[in-house]
């Protein structure tokens, strides 16, 4: 099949210099497939691989050569086109088809224009895709430009987001996919923001507070949790005294890879999640802040820390909640600090985002590391003597967070499912009110070793108070709740 395409587009099939065959390779499930280089004055031009039936999708990626401008995936049925500007770039793919009598023609034109010879050796190819990505990216950009009034408008209104959030969340509701951090980066760069208002005596109705700008003269305001002046500044929970980071929005790939040791098969397949920005509480609930609000607290899994001539004696975390007391304790919560202290259960997403805090490694670090050991960071088997442990008492993640791994597992707001290849943004996962759904725990206890301590991994159970004193514990780390546009 190769062959004649090849000679059809001008190759010269017969010269090793020029067309070069590769030993078939491993698609790393055992299935073997041929490649072929092809060269222009032993420059490499473009790879070449053919697939078996079936096994060409939109998760498989160029494995050949990373020097190749060009690539092309096949099984004989779909195919895969590939192009990097430069030698070790991630290929990027802009066109995919599925080869059917109604589609041969523009088949055909597509090889023609692009992985023909001359095409190659002039360069008409190259500057055929890179003028074809800029009418895009002009495309997207006109478009992002043109949603720049409705976010003024939005961010007008109270609770006042900030212009990149209005805008996500006109990109979102409009449906639209294919725009990139940078894209959105590159529109707001150019946006002049209006004079700031007058200032204003009204409360702010997110936090409670007035104005920065409130005259200290004025009639006194009830106290209220000072809202946080920067992304840099954490926010203390007014009745608990819970600590919270903000975790500034992005987008990362989510699940682990089947190379990943100690991986399970509900860990993938591999997909890219973006996410708006979030408040996520420093520790896992500890028991003295689930008792201060539940009068009585949860079971316990252990012998509390005596507290010695220490100001803070290390505090155990709530290990033994059940799924459905998350709510209780929220309300109540709510309650007793007002509308400031309203709390959420994180998503998955959201948990698997802060713990990797910017990593893809099966922990937040490089496990090859000298100087890091998973033990640094997590209780677990094998340095726990089988017992719970305080809180923080481990180094934190690089984004701040501690005891992530290990220590006590942690709900997610999600009911469990199979992950899907098909991008997200802000995914909460199925909706069910149903008794019988089941949750999902993340991060590991001080029972798990190392394999279930790992970033992607899901514990889905339907848990019972003798299940939570059989598996470690589960415990929580909340997320702020945050009014959208139209909430209360």
């Amino acid at each position: 099949m190769v062959g004649p395409m090849l000679k059809t587009l001008g190759w010269a099939i017969e010269n090793p210099m020029e067309v070069e065959s590769i030993q078939p390779q491993s698609d790393g499930a055992g299935n073997l497939f041929p490649g072929f280089l092809l060269k222009i004055e032993n420059k490499l031009a473009c790879s070449i691989e053919v697939h078996p039936i079936g096994s060409v999708d939109k998760n498989v990626r160029p494995s050949l050569s990373a020097e190749a401008p060009f690539h092309l995936l096949t099984d004989g049925r779909v195919w895969r086109c590939f192009y990097q500007s430069e030698p070790g770039d991630e290929p990027v793919p802009f066109k995919a088809f599925e080869l059917r009598p109604e589609t041969m023609a523009d088949a055909m034109n597509l090889l023609l224009g692009v992985y023909q010879r001359d095409a190659q050796a002039t360069g008409a190819a190259a500057q055929k895709i890179n003028k074809n990505r800029q009418s895009q990216t002009n495309k997207k950009l006109d478009a992002l430009r043109s949603l720049i009034s409705k976010a003024e408008q939005i961010c007008a209104k109270p609770p006042h987001p900030k212009m990149d959030q209005a805008m996500i969340h006109l990109i979102k509701k409009a449906g639209w996919t294919g725009i990139s951090r940078a894209d959105l980066d590159q529109v707001l760069e150019e946006y002049s923001p209006p004079p700031p208002p007058e200032p204003s005596f009204d409360d702010d109705p997110i936090f409670g507070m007035p104005s920065d700008d409130h005259d200290s003269a004025s009639t006194p305001l009830p106290a209220q949790p000072a809202r946080p002046r920067s992304q840099t500044e954490n926010w203390i929970e007014p009745v608990t005294g819970m600590e919270f980071i903000w975790v500034q929005g992005g987008t990362f790939i989510m699940g682990s890879p089947d190379s990943e040791p100690g991986r399970q098969k509900d860990e993938g397949p591999t997909h890219q999640v973006t996410l708006d920005g979030y408040w996520l509480s420093k520790f896992p609930l500890t028991l003295p802040q689930w008792q201060m609000v539940m009068e009585g607290g949860p079971r316990m899994g252990g012998t509390p820390p005596s507290p010695g001539d220490k100001e803070k004696p290390p505090q155990l975390p709530a290990d033994t909640i059940l799924y459905e007391e998350l709510q209780a304790f929220m309300d109540k919560l709510v309650m007793l600090g007002g509308g400031s202290s309203r709390l959420r259960i994180p998503t998955e997403a959201e948990w698997e985002y802060a713990c990797r805090a910017g990593s893809q490694w099966r922990y937040f670090f490089d496990p090859k590391s000298k100087s890091q050991q998973l033990e640094d960071y997590a209780w677990m088997v094998t340095n726990s003597g089988n017992e719970v442990q305080p809180v923080g008492a481990k180094q934190p993640n690089p984004w701040g967070f501690h005891d992530m791994l290990g220590l006590v597992w942690e709900w997610v707001s999600d009911n469990y499912a199979l992950y899907s290849s098909v991008a997200a943004t802000n995914p909460i996962g199925p909706t069910s009110s149903s008794r019988e759904a089941v949750h999902v725990r993340r991060g590991g206890s001080f029972r798990s070793n190392a394999k279930a301590c790992r970033c992607a991994r899901r514990n889905p159970a339907k848990v019972d108070s003798l299940e939570l004193q059989n598996s470690g514990g589960v415990g929580v780390r909340f997320a702020r709740f945050i009014p959208q546009e139209g909430e209360q």
